[in-house]
């Protein structure tokens, strides 16, 4: 609640994270220069479809705490999602690895996994799987990071071709034609837009975003500023900081 008070995200990338919902596919990456708006974006728009959305969400922020570390994260998901579905600890999918649980949990339920970070985790090197829901057609996975390291490393790398091995192993695939048809070397088939990630970029606040958001800002205490004090703040380097 608190890194989205007072926040005015841009209203394109709310748009493209309303239609990743509506789409087919399972997995998107939230990306953009550091504090161009990600933590806050995402915390504005899970208050908005938190009231009416027929998704169960489980959100984290890496960074907000102390001690956010990989294994900090899996566990706190972990116990969500076992008190959210009401598995106990006779169930067989209890003992399951993160990916695995995650992937079991959602079957034949609408889920929405947020995290918000996860090039900030405080571990030296955290591997995508150990962190990363699996989940099935009909769950959503969101995460977001800073664009230099989604390009630089492979924190934001979804595992499509584990996915498509576990749900297609038993049926008469090529699973080599499969993975050159994920990379865009074959023709569409019908289903494979579902292992796709989607990509939405936030572009760095415009001297007109920081002035809308300034407006913005104390109109929510019923107070404005003059148009110089406003032309003041918004030319202070700091304000580039969403």
């Amino acid at each position: 609640h608190s890194a989205s008070f007072g926040i005015m995200p841009k209203p394109y990338v709310l748009d493209k994270l309303n239609n990743f919902l509506l789409s087919e596919k399972r997995y998107c990456v939230l990306h953009g220069q550091e504090n161009c708006g990600k933590t806050s974006t995402l915390s504005y728009w899970i208050n908005k479809i938190q009231k009416d959305s027929d998704y169960i969400i489980f959100y984290y922020f890496v960074g907000v705490s102390p001690n956010s570390t990989c294994a900090s994260y899996t566990s706190f998901t972990r116990n969500c999602i076992l008190k959210e579905m009401n598995i106990e600890k006779g169930d067989k999918i209890y003992d399951y690895d993160f990916a695995r649980l995650c992937y079991n949990a959602c079957i034949n339920k609408k889920v929405l996994f947020v995290i918000d970070g996860v090039d900030q985790f405080e571990d030296s090197y955290v591997h995508p799987t150990s962190y990363l829901p699996f989940v099935p057609k009909g769950s959503k996975v969101i995460i977001s990071a800073n664009t230099q390291s989604i390009k630089t490393t492979d924190c934001a790398n979804v595992e499509e071709p584990i996915l498509v091995e576990w749900e297609h192993s038993e049926e008469d695939l090529d699973l080599r034609f499969i993975l050159n048809c994920l990379k865009g070397k074959h023709p569409e088939i019908e289903w494979i837009n579902e292992y796709r990630r989607e990509s939405i970029y936030i572009s760095p606040l415009s001297e007109q975003d920081i002035k809308n958001n300034i407006k913005f800002y104390f109109s929510q205490f019923c107070k404005k500023l003059t148009n110089n004090q406003i032309k003041s703040i918004s030319k202070d380097p700091k304000s580039k900081n969403a």
